[in-house]
């Protein structure tokens, strides 16, 4: 779907089709006509850009424009040759069929459900890119979806991307968006992208990457920004212009029952799990003005505990937590 085109004046959304014309018959560059403001120049280059993430064999992370006194001219530089790019593309295709198969029994299921098939299909296809990210000119393909789906190695960019163009192939609603996400090593903000879709109750973020990450950390499939809404995901995602995201019934811990509430609840919600001998403890507390994340020693205590009762034989605890959502990941096994 074209949601950035519509956000565009007219003159930017003739611009964009001029664009996508020069590009399809792989011209060298491309001129604004009429003359366009540099806003709304750059505006039109990036509505292509996360409009059409199969475009990936064009130069979007290098671009070069010039600007005379009437008009904007842009230099098309592309990736690949075109026979590259036809058997990169028949080898991305390839794999998108294989998630659209995944997809196919569970057409008549719920929005939600399919989100979560395409998610998990790209945790078990996709690792993150670190190096490219180090040195993005040394690997612009892990911003794009021959990264994602053909090479498995991308940075956010590309898995939102890979994300989006799977969605677009089934029918789904899906935008690419792009902000600022902190991380507790540095808490600086830095450039992120991911994607936001449409539920029957609102629109809520997914953020593959993250969870891509998570999941390799705890080896096991991780959910933590799966369908959140705005009230989690300002807590770690800085954003703006974007869809209202106030959806909150579809996110796992919402939909598992493991959203708890104070210590005496979490206590009950572990003691169920550890009596049934389940290994994995996957949980969320609920923020209040009082939880700090000074608690997080006192809950791997309690867990501890709660592990001495049901594993008498004796036990293994690993942990995982994502402290700014206050997630915990905790795997027990008995001995």
């Amino acid at each position: 779907m074209e949601y950035y085109y519509q956000k565009l004046p007219s003159a930017g959304k003739s611009f964009y089709r001029q664009l996508l014309s020069a590009i399809a018959a792989r011209k060298a560059s491309v001129r604004s006509f009429p003359l366009l403001s540099q806003d709304v120049f750059q505006a039109t280059v990036k509505a292509v850009n996360y409009d059409h993430p199969e475009l990936f064999y064009v130069d979007f992370q290098n671009q070069i424009f010039s600007q005379s006194l009437k008009c904007f001219t842009l230099q098309l530089s592309y990736l690949y040759p075109s026979a590259i790019v036809e058997v990169v593309k028949q080898k991305i295709n390839a794999q998108a069929n294989m998630v659209a198969k995944a997809l196919s029994a569970h057409k008549a299921k719920p929005a939600y459900v399919q989100y979560r098939i395409i998610h998990n299909q790209l945790l078990q296809l996709i690792k993150y890119d670190f190096s490219a990210l180090a040195n993005p000119s040394s690997n612009i393909e892990a911003y794009t979806i021959a990264g994602a789906l053909n090479s498995h190695h991308a940075v956010c960019e590309g898995i939102a991307k890979a994300f989006k163009y799977i969605c677009d192939r089934v029918g789904l609603f899906c935008i690419l968006v792009t902000g600022k996400s902190t991380f507790t090593q540095t808490g600086q903000p830095v450039d992120h992208a991911w994607n936001i879709v449409e539920l029957d109750d609102g629109y809520a973020h997914i953020d593959v990457t993250w969870d891509i990450n998570a999941s390799a950390q705890s080896q096991h499939n991780r959910y933590d920004y799966f369908c959140i809404g705005d009230s989690d995901a300002k807590y770690d995602h800085i954003y703006h212009d974007v869809p209202l995201c106030n959806s909150t019934a579809y996110n796992y811990f919402a939909s598992n029952n493991a959203i708890v509430t104070g210590f005496s609840n979490l206590e009950s919600f572990l003691s169920t799990r550890m009596a049934a001998h389940k290994e994995i403890l996957y949980f969320k507390l609920r923020r209040s003005n009082k939880l700090t994340k000074a608690i997080i020693p006192r809950i791997t205590e309690m867990v501890e505990k709660m592990a001495e009762r049901y594993y008498t034989d004796g036990y293994t605890l690993s942990a995982v937590f994502n402290e700014e959502q206050y997630i915990f990941f905790y795997r027990v096994v008995g001995l």
